[in-house]
């Protein structure tokens, strides 16, 4: 193969190379902000169960205070019972005192009800929490794993970059700055290989004489259509199964 035109078709497999690991590194950022997003959502599923628990126990407390003051109440109701003089005042008092007993009734149910609901927020702040210890272990190995990516990437890419630098000094400076402006303008792609007489970066027809010459790989051979380098590789046939015979 003509020599630039091989340092060309190794540069295209490192500048392809280089790109793909850049794709890779560009994830990065993303996939670790997922991970602390997916923690915070853990965090605010605590924190909105404990103020749920804040709440009942506040209620609980609210009706306990409105219990005291219900009984207060009976207390004083049974002790003016004793000194009502009409049978007309007793009713009354009487009634009063059903009134205040049902109101006390309604309380005790309330304060039931807040203690099951702080019961059951218990128990589902510790599965929350629990839930919360596995997610962050999870993270911090998480993200210890994107960080050692992250290294091994770019490290990989440096080593393409010195690469890729050496390689372009063997090559004549106009053929590489061809090479980029193609490369840019043809999404990343200045070097095609040349497959059934079709360009395989443009799926153009090449003439035959052309592709004849392509086939030699001593000459550096444009498409007329996307301007990329062309280059001919011979197509590997399969082995015909052992004992056929043709």
């Amino acid at each position: 193969m003509e020599p630039h035109l091989e340092r060309l078709l190794h540069l295209q497999e490192l500048v392809s190379e280089i790109e793909d690991l850049n794709r890779k590194l560009s994830t990065i950022p993303s996939r670790s902000q997922d991970l602390e997003q997916s923690l915070a959502r853990h965090r605010a599923d605590v924190a909105k169960a404990k103020d749920e628990l804040a709440n009942q126990q506040k209620e609980r407390r609210n009706r306990e205070g409105d219990l005291q003051s219900i009984e207060a109440k009976i207390v004083k109701y049974q002790a003016q019972l004793m000194e009502v003089k009409t049978n007309k005042e007793y009713t009354a008092m009487l009634h009063e005192i059903e009134v205040v007993k049902s109101e006390q009734d309604a309380v005790d149910t309330k304060i039931l009800q807040a203690m099951e609901a702080v019961d059951i927020l218990e128990t589902e702040i510790k599965r929350k929490e629990s839930s919360l210890a596995e997610e962050a272990k999870r993270v911090v190995g998480a993200q210890a794993a994107l960080q050692s990516e992250r290294e091994v990437l770019e490290s990989r890419r440096g080593t393409l970059e010195v690469e890729r630098r050496e390689t372009e000094a063997q090559i004549p400076s106009e053929l590489v700055a061809e090479f980029i402006r193609v490369s840019r303008s043809r999404g990343g792609l200045a070097v095609a290989r040349v497959v059934d007489g079709l360009c395989q970066g443009c799926s153009v027809r090449i003439q035959p004489r052309i592709v004849q010459q392509v086939r030699r790989n001593e000459e550096i051979f444009r498409c007329d259509s996307c301007k990329r380098f062309l280059y001919y590789l011979e197509e590997k046939r399969a082995e015909p199964p052992a004992g056929h015979q043709a």
